[in-house]
C-alpha cells in the first residue's frame, strides 16, 4: 500500500512539474536524524540521475535562512520530520512560497508536516519499526520512484524487492551481531568519546549514530568522520585508546572505508567494524547494494550495540538533558 501511495504521489508531482516546464532540481531537507534519514536517497538521486538535475541535501533551518536560488516552480522539495519539527514545517512553507512542489515524509497524517506539504508519506517508527518502511527506506523509495518515472531507472524492480526484503534480513542480522553487541557494551561502558566512520551512501548512518544515538540518546561525545576526509587532517587525533566505529559499505566507496580500516587497525586498539560484506547481500545485484546496505547498518548497530551499551550504562535511550525540557 505504501509503495502504491508513493507511485501516485510522484505521478502527481510529475504532472504538476511538467506543467511548469519540467523538473530541474530536487532537495532533501530535514534536521538531525531526519536529515540523516534522507542521505542515502540524496546520494542515490545525485549519482544515478541522468537528467542533469540539481540535487541538494540541506538542514531545514539552513534551507529557511539561505534558500538556494535554484528552488522554484521546477523544484521538488522533500522534507522529513516524524512529529513536525518547527524548522522543518517552516522549510516546507518556504519551499511552497518559492513555488516548489513539496512532499513531507512524516510520522502520521495528523502532523503539521502532512497538513503543510502538497503531498505526504507516512513512515513507521517506534514500536511499529520496520526497516522496509522507516524514514530511510521511504526516502529511498521516493528517490527510486522519481528516477523510474522520469528516466526509467533500470534497476527499479530489483531495488524495490531488495528494500522489501530488509525486515527479514534485519531480524537475522540482530541475531548475528547479538554477542558482539554485548561485548561492545561491556568494553565501552566507561568510554566518553567515540569516532564514527563512514562514507558515500553510508554517511547518513555514521552521522545518525554519532549525533542521535551516542550524543543525543547517551549524552556521549561523538564525531562522525567521512572515511575519505579523515586523512586530510582529523587522523592526527587517533590514539590507541580512542573508541572508533567503522561502517564499511559495498559498492563504489568501499575502498575509502577499507583505507580507513587499514589505518585504524594499526593505530587504534578500540576499533569496532561492521562490514556490509558480512550482511549476506550477494543475492542482490551489485549495482544497488551500496544503497540497500545503509538501510540495514543503522538499525543493526542501534539494536545490537547501542541499546546494549545503554543497558550497561543504565542510561535509557529516552533520557534527555535539554530536548523537550524547555523552549529553545
Amino acid at each position: 500500500m505504501l509503495q502504491e501511495n508513493i507511485v501516485s504521489i510522484i505521478r502527481d508531482a510529475k504532472n504538476a512539474l511538467d506543467q511548469r516546464g519540467g523538473l530541474k532540481a530536487v532537495y532533501f531537507v530535514g534536521c538531525g536524524g531526519s536529515w540523516a534519514a534522507s542521505h542515502t536517497a540524496f546520494d542515490f538521486v545525485s549519482h544515478e540521475n541522468t537528467s542533469m538535475l540539481v540535487v541538494g541535501h540541506i538542514n531545514s533551518n539552513e534551507f529557511v535562512h539561505a534558500v538556494p536560488k535554484s528552488v522554484g516552480p521546477n523544484t521538488l522539495v522533500i522534507v522529513t520530520s516524524m512529529k513536525a519539527t518547527p524548522e522543518s514545517v517552516e522549510a516546507l512553507r518556504t519551499a511552497k512560497e518559492k513555488g516548489a512542489y513539496t512532499i513531507a515524509v512524516t510520522g502520521g497524517p495528523e502532523t503539521l508536516m502532512a497538513k503543510t506539504a502538497d503531498r505526504f508519506v507516512v513512515y513507521t517508527h517506534s514500536e511499529h519499526y520496520t526497516c522496509a518502511f522507516h524514514s530511510v527506506a521511504v526516502n529511498l523509495r521516493i528517490g527510486v520512484e522519481l528516477l523510474a518515472q522520469y528516466e526509467g531507472y533500470p534497476y527499479y524492480s530489483q531495488m524495490l524487492a531488495a528494500i522489501d526484503s530488509t525486515d527479514e534480513r534485519l531480524a537475522q542480522l540482530r541475531k548475528q551481531y547479538a554477542t558482539k553487541g554485548i561485548r561492545f557494551a561491556v568494553d565501552h561502558r566507561d568510554k566518553k568519546i567515540f569516532h564514527v566512520f563512514s562514507s558515500g551512501s553510508m554517511y547518513g548512518v555514521g552521522y545518525s549514530e554519532a549525533y542521535c544515538h551516542f550524543a543525543e540518546m547517551q549524552q556521549l561525545n561523538a564525531i562522525p568522520f567521512n572515511s575519505a576526509e579523515f586523512f586530510h587532517g582529523p587522523f592526527e587525533v587517533t590514539v590507541p585508546d580512542q573508541p572508533s566505529v567503522l561502517f564499511i559499505n559495498l559498492g563504489r566507496t568501499r575502498d575509502l572505508d577499507l583505507r580507513a580500516k587499514r589505518f585504524l587497525k594499526e593505530f587504534c586498539d578500540y576499533l569496532t567494524i561492521l562490514d556490509a560484506a558480512d550482511f549476506g547481500l550477494d543475492d542482490i545485484c551489485a549495482e544497488i547494494q551500496e544503497y540497500v546496505a545503509p538501510l540495514l547498518m543503522g538499525p543493526t548497530f542501534r539494536y545490537a550495540y547501542v541499546e546494549r551499551l545503554a543497558e550497561e550504562r543504565q542510561h535509557p535511550m529516552t533520557m534527555r538533558r535539554y530536548m523537550w525540557k524547555f523552549d529553545y
